[in-house]
């Protein structure tokens, strides 16, 4: 992995952020974001789960605040979000 990773987190409405899945790309071999190397780099997307909370801890707290019903009524992505 280079310089350029992103990990992504999907929260699925009146579950536990405890259950978001996460996954991992290397934006600088795979632009696209296609291909998922999370289960290849274990220990780099425990680094960037760290890295992201303490961030939502130092910019806000609660870290984060669940959002209600209303936020996912206007979201209109075919994301999976809403199921």
């Amino acid at each position: 992995m280079g310089k350029t990773e992103r990990a992504v987190s999907q929260t699925s409405l009146n579950t536990s952020f405890d259950d978001d899945q996460w996954e991992l790309f290397d934006t600088q071999a795979d632009y696209a974001e296609a291909h998922n190397v999370a289960k290849q780099y274990p220990e780099k997307l425990k680094e960037l789960q760290a890295l992201w909370w303490k961030e939502a801890n130092h910019l806000s707290d609660p870290a984060v605040i669940k959002p209600g019903e209303m936020l996912y009524k206007f979201n209109r992505m075919d994301d999976g979000l809403n199921d």
